[in-house]
């Protein structure tokens, strides 16, 4: 199963002139098939070599995983489809796979140990004489299942945050935080007096916007009901329209340069 897959695909590598360098358990990636017969794939090829190429690794260095190194390179020879085997052998004893083979794989020595392709073939034969397949396989008392995802299980709690470091105190060093926001304070209290006391003064020395009197009501008779030129012109009124006894129209204006209200005749 997984070992006849994953010693295909070496074989394929190897006839394709390259060098794995890294095959171990975490490297096997299983495709989604449910209680199906599972696909393994062989994946990363980030330290590959291509035979017979310069190597990007120095002599001095060792590209791999140091648990499923095999015991030549451990004593720096050069990279051969021959250490793939030995690591594949190390990965089929951790799934617990038949100890002969496993020991023919994992051998001491390079040539003592099958090519990748022999060694499929070999389980390719052992398969078919066991019989058809039946799936699920239990392994372990427990069906061999390759989900495409786990179930709904709740994530698992997030570490507690930090709690933030507590202010060191320097000798003679009080701190500034209670100045500087009534510092900001006072200046935001000044503009703010500072924009009032402008448009007091704009008000004070400009009044209010003129208003328009409509031709129409420059003559004519005095309103009974409305204001008359009798009435107090202040403050209140500024800008009110008052008939004089006369007829004519009124405004309760202000004396430039004083605080003086009284009633002008419109033009």
């Amino acid at each position: 199963m997984i070992a006849e897959q994953l010693l295909d695909a070496l074989a394929a590598v190897h006839a394709a002139g390259l060098v794995h360098r890294d095959v171990k358990p975490s490297n096997l990636l299983l495709a989604a098939s449910g209680h199906g017969r599972p696909h393994a794939f062989l994946g990363d090829f980030g330290v590959a070599r291509v035979l017979p190429h310069l190597q990007l690794t120095s002599p001095a260095l060792v590209a791999g995983t140091p648990n499923y190194l095999a015991p030549e390179v451990r004593a720096g020879a050069g990279s051969s489809p021959a250490q793939d085997v030995y690591a594949a052998g190390l990965v089929l004893r951790a799934l617990g796979g038949p100890p002969a083979l496993v020991a023919a794989l994992a051998a001491d020595r390079p040539e003592q140990r099958p090519s990748a392709a022999a060694a499929r073939d070999e389980i390719a034969r052992a398969r078919h004489a066991l019989g058809p397949e039946r799936w699920p396989v239990i392994w372990q008392d427990e069906p061999v299942l390759v989900p495409d995802r786990f179930g709904d299980a709740p994530p698992p709690p997030l570490p507690p945050r930090p709690s933030p470091p507590a202010p060191v105190a320097v000798p003679g060093h009080r701190p500034r935080v209670g100045w500087v926001v009534a510092a900001v304070a006072a200046a935001v209290a000044l503009a703010v007096a500072s924009a009032v006391a402008l448009t007091a003064d704009a008000t004070e020395k400009d009044g209010p916007p003129a208003r328009t009197v409509p031709a129409d009501t420059v003559m004519g008779p005095p309103d009974p009901e409305g204001p008359t030129a009798f009435t107090e012109c202040a403050a209140e009124k500024y800008l009110d329209v008052a008939f004089s006894p006369e007829g004519y129209a009124l405004l309760c204006t202000r004396t430039p340069g004083t605080r003086r209200y009284e009633w002008t005749p419109t033009t």
